[in-house]
């Protein structure tokens, strides 16, 4: 029985993770992801919080890996970009 019950929950995760892609365009991690880096991106043109502290913000503990993910999704290093949009 435990093993039905494991098959039919699998298939509903399977139908969730395919409904939702279909919907949003794109993976569940890949649409939170890009969440994150457009977050990262309105604080960043704040100019108030530090590169390492808008990483944190959004969940990243390495600068490094912030900044990689931030330049995939905005094309421009974190510093760059906040340097570019600052807001008056």
């Amino acid at each position: 029985m435990n093993t039905l019950v494991h098959i039919v929950e699998l298939t509903h995760v399977a139908l969730l993770v395919s409904a939702f892609k279909e919907i949003v365009g794109s993976t569940a991690f890949t649409f939170l992801r890009e969440v994150r880096m457009d977050y990262a991106a309105q604080l960043l043109k704040d100019d108030r919080h530090s590169v390492i502290q808008v990483a944190n913000e959004v969940g990243y503990s390495n600068a490094s890996h912030f900044a990689r993910a931030f330049k995939n999704r905005h094309g421009l290093l974190p510093k760059a970009y906040q340097c570019l949009h600052r807001l008056p």
